[in-house]
């Protein structure tokens, strides 16, 4: 279900139960739910997680707590992972009353709550008035490392920074840790945002981790991908790539057109899934994965477009 929030939904709320459903399908497929973790929980970590995707779906909706439905019996750790995780210290100001949506006068500040630093206040008065409708949403607030009990099987935490860097702080194993990425845009063309991949992939394929991962085309994304695993890191596919039956609901039309194809860009998050782990060969040194990145990124800008259906 979706709670009632402050400031409206957001566009990615939409979409979110994709997020989640397609994690599920990709982990049923690669059968995980039968692994022998010997009674550790099961990691679960969605890189690149983000404040206005996962990471709202998180604090907003239910959703996430269908990994304990689809997967009864198993205890389950839900880690997002990002850059773009929410941080306390970096929350967005907040410029109105959450309960009488006054804002404030020139000289005077607004109160923020202080459990989830996502609602404030004019006065006491107006948060106690608020407190029926907020502590949904309060409960739910992530700052980083507040581990949330979702269910009694399942827990979630949030952690603004990198994959490895978080990976190695936990302690992680192949043995009973899968990545999950959404929509990652590793394949998409945008040399910056591939090159910024470059080293967390390169972690994630040495150390032989599962990883099941989404994207949100066919073309550049889901083409691009395979591409720069198959030639920069000799992955070794563990899911083939097939259409997603839980992909997202709407569909983002790009205003440019493809200049090879003169076809207008489209975009479909969670379109269609895949999954690797480990290589059948060691990997290259970084600085040379980054170069070769920076040489094929242009190409795959202008891998020829498939009509959307």
């Amino acid at each position: 279900s979706m709670r009632g929030v402050e400031g409206g939904i957001e566009p990615s709320m939409i979409d979110g139960l994709s997020y989640v459903l397609s994690l599920c399908c990709g982990l049923k497929k690669t059968k995980v739910h039968e692994w022998d973790m010997k009674g550790e929980p099961l990691n679960i970590v969605v890189g690149g997680a983000s404040e206005k995707a996962e990471q709202l779906v998180l604090e907003r909706t239910n959703y996430w707590e269908e990994l304990a439905t689809v997967f009864p019996g198993i205890p389950i750790r839900l880690h997002l992972v990002g850059p773009e995780v929410t941080d306390v210290d970096r929350v967005a100001p907040l410029t109105y009353c959450a309960a009488c949506g006054k804002t404030p006068e020139a000289g005077e500040a607004l109160s923020r709550c202080t459990s989830c630093h996502r609602a404030a206040y004019c006065n006491r008065e107006c948060q106690v008035a608020d407190w029926k409708k907020h502590k949904k949403n309060c409960a739910k607030a992530t700052a980083p490392h507040k581990v949330l009990t979702l269910t009694p099987m399942l827990t979630a935490q949030c952690y603004r920074g990198g994959i490895q860097e978080y990976f190695k702080k936990q302690g992680f194993a192949p043995t009973n840790t899968v990545f999950y990425g959404c929509n990652t845009g590793l394949g998409s063309g945008n040399a910056k945002l591939m090159i910024s991949w470059a080293s967390e992939l390169k972690y994630l394929v040495d150390e032989k981790y599962l990883c099941i991962m989404s994207c949100a085309n066919t073309w550049s994304d889901l083409r691009g991908e395979l591409q720069v695993l198959e030639m920069l890191f000799d992955a070794t596919i563990a899911l083939p790539p097939s259409a997603n039956p839980f992909k997202a609901m709407t569909i983002v039309q790009d205003e440019s057109k493809q200049r090879s194809t003169g076809l207008q860009k489209w975009y479909c998050g969670n379109y269609c899934m895949y999954g690797f782990r480990g290589s059948a060969s060691p990997t290259p040194a970084l600085s040379d994965i980054t170069q070769a990145i920076g040489q094929v990124a242009p190409v795959m800008q202008e891998f020829p477009v498939v009509p959307e259906s």
